[in-house]
């Protein structure tokens, strides 16, 4: 039975990331190889923001990491070693369970998607002290809001997706607001892309109305409109949104904009060709994204833009990486191998000071991660993933 639940498993998780593709910006994260794969992610929490204007690609930069970049070319030696305590790997699942890691919003359990008996799918959470397992939703969807809200995609209704509230036990539908909407921080809105279900062929002719409503999709206001991209955040305050695209049809290079909640004004930040995996600080300063398969292979690794002053600056990395939540401008991001047969680095980067620390030394714990399904915990003391030994959950305790 191992064999076809795992089967199951991934099935599921394969179709429930690919209708939810269509909504959201695709994220390039490099896998094993070095190999650019499109995936998903979510945002997170960020606070209030000040007007930036844009800046060119000469660019502040902070110590390197060694890790190959889009070109193949190795970039510079490290300023930083790793530490001197060992990380701590403990098993929280068994072999071969489950892909497709989260944390919940308290920290205190591993989420993923499973169907382990003859029930339905659901998302099941395992805690990480006591590897104490129990569903956590029996609706599979997204979760919003501190898992308050979970967000269902509908497929051939009026409707666009359900909104449960896991504390009521209420549920609503929602029509025409894409696949995903997001709720606003102070829970009483939402904003979302009020696209059309016939997409053009080419997607960066793809209109997007950017829309804000009542939580209940009532009250419907029009923002503005951005082309070939769409919503990535809120800020915590819920007086801007950060979206990517282009203001008009055509060969414009793609940029992130500020949009006025209020007054539907739009402001530039940065722009960029090739621009994924975008993600706003929880402190709201700094907007970091990978850029990959520039012209100038210098351009290829990992930016961040400061979103007070506009300073645009080098991150020096081609990886996955995850915000420290209770840090506000460091990240912890796990660099591009250079090798297939060689374990993962892990590093810690406090993106306004330049300051980096290594986390895992993979010579001293060979750590291996499959398909870069990995999570940090909100308090970036953790860090669970798949292992591509076993393909069970596995915590790694970054400072023991």
């Amino acid at each position: 039975m191992q064999p076809m639940r795992t089967r199951f498993c991934a099935g599921v998780l394969l179709v429930f990331w690919l209708l939810l593709a269509g909504a959201c910006s695709y994220e390039y994260v490099p896998d094993a190889q070095g190999t650019p794969r499109p995936v998903l992610r979510f945002s997170g929490k960020a606070s209030s923001l000040a007007p930036a204007q844009s800046t060119s690609p000469a660019a502040a930069s902070v110590p390197s990491t060694p890790t190959a970049v889009a070109s193949g070319k190795p970039q510079s030696t490290p300023t930083a070693q790793p530490q001197a305590s060992r990380p701590v790997l403990k098993r929280l699942t068994e072999p071969g369970c489950c892909s497709g890691v989260w944390w919940s919003a308290d920290g205190t359990a591993v989420l993923f998607v499973d169907k382990p008996d003859e029930r339905d799918a659901a998302i099941w959470g395992v805690d990480a002290v006591s590897n104490d397992r129990a569903p956590y939703s029996f609706l599979v969807g997204i979760l919003q809001h501190n898992d308050r809200y979970i967000i269902v995609p509908q497929h051939r209704t009026p409707q666009s997706v359900t909104l449960h509230d896991r504390e009521t036990g209420e549920s609503w539908g929602l029509i025409d607001v894409g696949l995903l909407p997001f709720i606003a921080p102070d829970g009483t809105q939402l904003a979302y892309d009020g696209r059309s279900t016939h997409l053009p062929r080419s997607i960066n002719r793809r209109q997007a109305p950017i829309v804000v409503a009542d939580l209940d999709g009532s009250n419907p206001r029009f923002l503005n409109s951005i082309y070939g991209g769409g919503i990535i955040d809120w800020f915590p305050d819920g007086s801007r949104l950060l979206v990517v695209g282009t203001l008009t049809e055509g060969r414009q290079l793609p940029a992130l904009w500020l949009v006025d909640v209020a007054t539907g004004a739009i402001e530039k930040l940065v722009d960029s060709a090739f621009m994924r995996n975008i993600s706003l600080s929880p402190d709201g300063a700094w907007v970091a994204f990978l850029t990959l398969f520039e012209e100038d292979t210098a351009l290829n690794t990992t930016w961040a833009v400061n979103v007070h002053t506009g300073e645009r600056r080098r991150l020096n990395f081609v990886g996955a990486y995850a915000w420290v939540e209770a840090e506000g401008n460091t990240l912890v991001y796990v660099p591009a191998r250079d090798a297939p047969d060689a374990g993962f680095a892990v590093w810690k980067l406090n993106v306004a000071t330049g300051e980096r620390i290594g986390l895992v030394d993979p010579k001293q714990t060979p750590l291996f991660i499959a398909n870069g399904d990995w999570a940090l915990a909100p308090d970036g003391q953790r860090l669970a993933f798949v292992s591509a030994k076993d393909y069970a959950i596995w915590l790694l305790e970054l400072n023991p």
